[in-house]
């Protein structure tokens, strides 16, 4: 069987001067993840074995509150406190939008992801929260179109957005 591992990491958002500073700590943060997969010590084989074959990783954020308030935005532009939350993830291939109470908040490409493999939900610690989730749907092979924008003006947000937070390792830049 398979033992399953969490490698994660998170990025304090509140202590960023610039946004543009997450490019290059996502990239750095992966890196890193990368080595502990390779070099820490398993408490058992099959995790060794299941964590460096999938390679399963994931980096969050703390600090969101710190950065929106250091910023003089509001949380509850796309957020709605103590209200139902619709939260869209439309992922084709490479290419991920997300999307927060009709508002696209993220459009990336991820040239290293994988293309298959579990879903999660997840929530951390932090301060007590109440998550409930309702109408989950998964679709396979979706349209790529999300809030009723099509392909290509989503393929135009990925023109705006960087070529991916992380560049593939290869031994010229490991």
């Amino acid at each position: 069987g398979e033992i399953a591992l969490c490698i994660l990491s998170a990025i304090n958002v509140g202590v960023l001067k610039d946004i543009k500073e997450l490019e290059s700590l996502c990239d750095l943060s992966v890196r890193g993840l990368e080595q502990i997969i390779d070099h820490q010590k398993y408490p058992v084989k099959a995790a060794e074995h299941s964590t460096k074959a999938r390679r399963s990783l994931g980096i969050g954020y703390i600090g969101l509150a710190h950065y929106l308030a250091k910023n003089k935005l509001k949380e509850d532009q796309y957020l709605k406190p103590e209200q139902w939350n619709s939260y869209e993830i439309l992922a084709v291939g490479h290419r991920i939008w997300l999307a927060i109470n009709g508002k696209i908040t993220v459009a990336v490409r991820d040239p290293i992801g994988e293309l298959d493999g579990q879903i999660s939900l997840q929530i951390h610690g932090g301060i007590p929260q109440k998550i409930i989730y309702r109408k989950l749907s998964l679709t396979r092979n979706p349209k790529v179109e999300i809030l009723g924008m099509k392909e290509s003006e989503l393929n135009a947000l990925l023109a705006l957005a960087p070529k991916g937070f992380v560049q593939p390792l290869n031994k010229s830049n490991k």
